[in-house]
């Protein structure tokens, strides 16, 4: 009867080691996705916040004031701030030369945790007309 139970048992060691390392495997590769589905994310995130800039930069150089800051939503419309996951954030700069205005804009995108995400410098020159309002 001993030597049936030891031949049992030399059959469980090595089922008990795969499905040790079959288990090990199974948590390092959880990690690893996990990982990358974080990076996802973040990467989506900061893709996000280059297209608001960039499109809040060619607005600005177009001369549409339009609306300097606000909240976006996902699909990166405008939003209602409990809605929002970005706030764009529009900072303006003028320097009055002899023959117009040079304006300059830091457009700053950032995360609902005040992360800055990215940030755009547009400038626009008005030349002396513009400037004036004609």
């Amino acid at each position: 009867m001993t030597e049936r139970n030891h031949a049992r048992m030399g059959h469980l060691i090595p089922v008990l080691l795969f499905v040790l390392l079959f288990v090990l495997c199974c948590a390092v590769l959880t990690g690893v996705f996990l990982r990358a589905s974080a990076m996802g994310q973040q990467t989506q995130a900061y893709n996000d916040a280059v297209q608001l800039c960039r499109n809040r930069a060619e607005q600005y150089r177009a001369g549409d004031p339009g609306m300097e800051n606000g909240w976006y939503d996902a699909d990166l419309l405008p939003a209602a701030e409990d809605a929002a996951v970005y706030r764009l954030e529009l900072t303006e700069q003028a320097c009055t030369e002899a023959a117009g205005v040079l304006k300059t804009a830091a457009i700053r995108v950032y995360d609902r945790q005040g992360r800055m995400l990215y940030e755009l410098e547009a400038a626009v020159y008005l030349p002396e007309e513009a400037a004036n309002g004609k």
